[in-house]
Parts: structure tokens; sequence; C-alpha cells
């Protein structure tokens, strides 16, 4: 019981913490946070804010971005999923693709990218399946038992016959 609590207030004290990255600051990593961030510098990256991401106008981010909303008025050079909100400002640059719920538009922003506009859980469940599909080696089908397809290419039109083995007696 005390763990529960213990794990509930460290919980509710980051879903309040507000982080900034100060004009003039360059961070060369991945950033991951629970609250709110603010960037105002310049981050060479992947962000996942679990919160709200605002994107002041001098601030850059150079790597793919993962928000619950995100508020962009600087530059995002990599993809965006912003799972909720996704709001471009007047002085908003992305350069990528995007995927979000609702998407809010400023006269005057920035967008080159294909756009998305599905919830992002769907978004993650195809792309799960997309990675499945590249680890398969080869698809099977399974024929019923008696008979075989196999290609005609005599008449080279790949047209398919269907014939019974040697042997074979239908029950």
């Amino acid at each position: 019981m005390k763990e529960k609590d213990k794990e509930r207030r460290q919980e509710a004290s980051t879903e309040n913490v507000l982080n900034i990255i100060g004009k003039g600051t360059t961070i060369h990593g991945n950033v991951l946070a629970a609250g709110d961030m603010r960037v105002e510098g310049l981050i060479k990256g992947t962000v996942v804010c679990k919160s709200k991401l605002v994107l002041s106008s001098h601030g850059c981010i150079e790597g793919n971005v993962d928000a619950g909303q995100a508020n962009v008025s600087g530059e995002i050079r990599g993809s965006l999923i912003a799972r909720q909100l996704l709001h471009i400002q007047e002085t908003g640059r992305i350069m990528g693709d995007v995927v979000t719920e609702k998407l809010i538009v400023q006269l005057g922003a920035f967008f080159s990218g294909n756009c998305r506009m599905d919830s992002v859980e769907v978004k993650d469940k195809i792309e799960q399946q997309e990675k499945i599909k590249e680890k398969t080696i080869a698809t099977v089908e399974i024929l019923p038992v008696g008979k075989t397809e196999l290609p005609n290419v005599e008449n080279g039109e790949g047209s398919w016959v269907t014939s019974e083995p040697a042997g074979y007696e239908p029950t």
C-alpha cells in the first residue's frame, strides 16, 4: 500500500513540472520529459514529451518528436507525433511527416511533409504490423489435400491451372 502511494505522489509531482531549454542552449542527444517542456534553444536528437511541448519562435529541434500536445512556433526537422493536438503557429516550420488527431495551422506557417490525421494508437498498431511484415521471409498458401496449383507457363500468360496429383482419387 505504501509503495502505491509513493508511486502516485511521484507521478503527480512530475505532471506539474515545466522543463525549459533556454535560448542559446544546445543539447546533443535524446530528451525524455514526463511534464511540460518549453524549447527556446536547439535540440539535436529525439524528443519525447509525455505532456505538452511548446517550441518557441527561437527554438529548433533536429530530430523526431513524440508529444502529447505540441505548439510549434519554431522549427522541427524530423517527424512529429502529436498524440492529441498539433498547433502550428504563423512562425512555425515543420519539415517532416506528421501524425496527429487534431491539427491547427495558422496563416503563414510552413509545413513540408505528409500529414496523417488518425488516432495515434491506430498508427502504432499499423507500424507494429509493418515491422512484422518486414521480418516475414515468405508467405505460404496452404491448399486443400489432393489439389495443387501450378503456374501455366506454356501459354506465357502466367495463368494458373488446377491439377490433381498422380494416383489421387477423391473420396
